[in-house]
């Protein structure tokens, strides 16, 4: 073989290398874009799903207020309710306590008068 011909074959090897290197220069060049690509669509993913659960959150939240509030409103008409039956109930044992007053009052007067009617008999009896 003459010089040439090994300085042509070196010289081939040589370019052949060099596009070698290139496409895995160009296919390490794709691999990163593939592979950032797909990091950057991981991360829309996941900011897509943390908004479908902030906003399904928010609603939640929400909700849970208007029950809440819809409690506390029903506990205040429960309360008021229970206010005025305990008032009336007040007021029945007031009447009839004062029924019952009447009524013993009535009652140790007449035993009083006739503890003296008696007591006036017997004596008038005692006194013949």
């Amino acid at each position: 073989m003459s010089a040439v011909d090994q300085d042509t074959r070196e010289a081939l090897g040589d370019i052949k290398g060099a596009i070698n290197r290139g496409f895995e220069d160009v296919n390490k060049r794709i691999d990163k874009l593939v592979t950032q690509g797909e990091f950057n669509a991981t991360v829309q993913r996941i900011d897509a799903q943390h908004e479908t659960l902030r906003r399904d959150f928010d609603g939640h939240e929400k909700r849970t207020n208007v029950i809440i509030s819809d409690n506390r409103a029903a506990d205040a008409a429960v309360l008021e309710k229970a206010e005025g039956a305990v008032q009336k109930v007040r007021q029945e044992i007031h009447k009839d306590l004062d029924g019952f007053r009447s009524t013993t009052k009535w009652a140790v007067g007449i035993a009083v008068t006739l503890a003296g009617l008696a007591f006036g008999v017997a004596s008038w009896l005692l006194s013949l």
